[in-house]
């Protein structure tokens, strides 16, 4: 298993107490809820965001290619004539 390491983050004193109040609902202590939340946040970054973020990206890039032939190829007949 790997080795856990620490991370600190601060929260004002509202959402500590609203946090503080889930952890203690659910029975977990305050670490084992934001390993769990940070977890769950970073699978779904994993599974749903990149791959949707990787499909827009490639079609830019195909939006993107065929824009930049059309003007170099605009350039070229200018070029030429």
């Amino acid at each position: 298993m790997a080795r856990s390491v620490p991370v600190k983050i601060l929260l004002n004193e509202e959402i500590k107490a609203k946090y503080v109040k889930y952890c203690d609902r659910y029975g977990i202590s305050m670490s084992a809820m934001a390993a769990f939340i940070i977890g769950n946040w970073v699978y779904s970054q994993e599974k749903l965001a990149d791959p949707v973020v990787e499909q827009l990206m490639d079609k830019l890039k195909d939006s993107l290619g065929d824009k930049i032939s059309e003007v170099t190829k605009d350039m070229d007949i200018r070029l030429l004539k």
